[in-house]
């Protein structure tokens, strides 16, 4: 596991959500998408697409789990 994806995996769902819009991130799925995810839980899948956004760095995760962590 990567550690960006790792470190995704420690938020709660809120809070993912919350980072994916504060940075601008939507997910729109293709029929690809929604077949490939169709059995896997909201959060986990949410951190599965964000792990692969690259205009997400590890930094921002982390000052996202620090500030959440207050």
């Amino acid at each position: 596991m990567s550690i960006k994806k790792e470190l995704l995996s420690r938020m709660s769902l809120e809070d993912l959500k919350k980072l994916a819009g504060k940075k601008g991130i939507s997910f729109s799925l293709n029929d690809r998408q929604k077949e490939y995810y169709a059995e896997w839980p909201e959060k986990d899948r949410i951190v599965d697409l964000m792990n692969d956004i690259n205009d997400l760095s590890v930094r921002e995760i982390e000052d996202h789990l620090k500030a959440i962590r207050k």
